[in-house]
């Protein structure tokens, strides 16, 4: 967004002097988009030593990739912006992950970014020097609650679809939780309570479109994700979204984003966050 952040060192240097931080002392990683790009050479090994001198840290949206990469979150949980979620699970399939605005623990805390950020820190000056400061800060920010760590990232599913319908969003619910190993509609229409003629009229009058196009949308977003924001092959990408060959992927994804998968990770991706 053309904001530019002056350093005050560098990293090897605030690295060196982490011993002397004290018990207190936390480090916090900030990332965005594509945290893959900034090499293992320098970052791995310091915040594996400021780990080992006791500094507390902390990362914010991506950030916990760069923590995951140098062995530094165990087995988790821990949370990041919901849109770098699937991308996280295949880089990282055995750090467990939660959903939550951010999770806080003796040596790490993690948050998904944006407001939550703010949150988090809401409920560490709680936990360090009372909810009465914490509020007061808050005050100071305009804020009219502190969000607690479990409340959702996402709008409800109900808000994002614009239905109420419990069948389309029971269905579409079944369909965001298995998006690498589709359901046949028959088999969702079943388990909502409908026959398949008859989500096929309900998705039509609550959404506008078939369960079939709904479902082929959803995983095309999770492809477009994974291809913005990791280095998996096509082929890869293709079987985690859902399709069995990357030729399948690509005639879908070309039909609906005018371009093949390969040209649309050349394009620079689009902030969208806050």
């Amino acid at each position: 967004n053309g904001m530019r952040l002056m350093a005050d060192q560098s990293l090897s240097a605030f690295a060196a002097e982490a011993g002397r931080l004290g018990r207190a002392a936390n480090l916090v990683v900030v990332a965005g988009f594509e945290p893959e790009i900034m090499g293992e050479g320098v970052l791995s090994p310091a915040l594996q030593g400021m780990a080992r001198r006791g500094v507390r840290l902390g990362a914010i949206d991506t950030g916990v990739f760069l923590l995951a990469r140098a062995g530094l979150v165990g087995k988790g949980p821990v949370t990041l912006h919901w849109e770098a979620e699937a991308a996280f699970r295949e880089a990282f399939p055995d750090i467990g992950l939660s959903d939550e605005l951010y999770e806080t623990g003796e040596r790490l805390f993690t948050c998904a970014g944006g407001a939550a950020a703010l949150d988090m820190m809401l409920d560490r000056i709680a936990d360090s020097h009372g909810r009465d400061l914490a509020l007061a800060v808050s005050e100071q920010f305009i804020l009219d609650r502190i969000r607690r760590s479990s409340d959702h990232q996402r709008l409800s599913l109900s808000v994002r679809l614009k239905t109420a319908n419990p069948h389309v969003l029971q269905s579409a619910q079944l369909m965001e939780a298995h998006l690498d190993e589709p359901l046949a509609i028959a088999d969702i229409a079943k388990k909502a309570g409908v026959t398949p003629r008859q989500l096929e009229r309900l998705f039509q009058g609550a959404l506008g479109v078939s369960p079939g196009k709904h479902y082929a949308h959803l995983r095309l977003e999770r492809a477009r994700q994974l291809l913005r924001q990791t280095d998996l092959s096509v082929v890869e990408i293709a079987l985690a979204s859902g399709f069995s060959s990357a030729s399948a992927l690509s005639r879908r994804y070309r039909e609906a984003f005018g371009m093949p998968p390969r040209a649309d990770r050349k394009e620079p991706p689009r902030e969208t966050r806050a």
